[in-house]
């Protein structure tokens, strides 16, 4: 998903706990101003994940990372299920896939 969606950047996490950055980063960017940007960005994903029926938390600097925190009890079945959903919700946000 990460390779379709070019705004997901950095994916980190331990387990089940994991983080994803959203970059709309260039190299012509200021940084502290690409971070906002970032944020704003993550904001309107967790608010489309939310629309969707998943809860995401946000954190890093300037709330640039989503978090994903799922049961260790999750099924294949449900993993698949949310896969779906959060490609729809980064679609209903107006991210692009390439």
């Amino acid at each position: 998903m990460q390779k379709r969606f070019p705004v997901m950047g950095h994916i980190r996490g331990l387990g089940l706990m994991i983080g994803l950055r959203s970059s709309t980063r260039t190299a012509s960017r200021i940084i502290w101003a690409a971070t906002r940007l970032d944020g704003a960005l993550s904001a309107l994903l967790q608010k489309k994940c939310f629309e969707a029926g998943l809860i995401l938390e946000r954190g890093g600097r300037g709330g640039c990372v989503l978090r994903l925190l799922p049961s260790l009890l999750i099924s294949n079945a449900e993993l698949e299920i949310f896969l779906d959903k959060f490609e729809q919700a980064m679609l209903a946000a107006g991210v692009k896939p390439v």
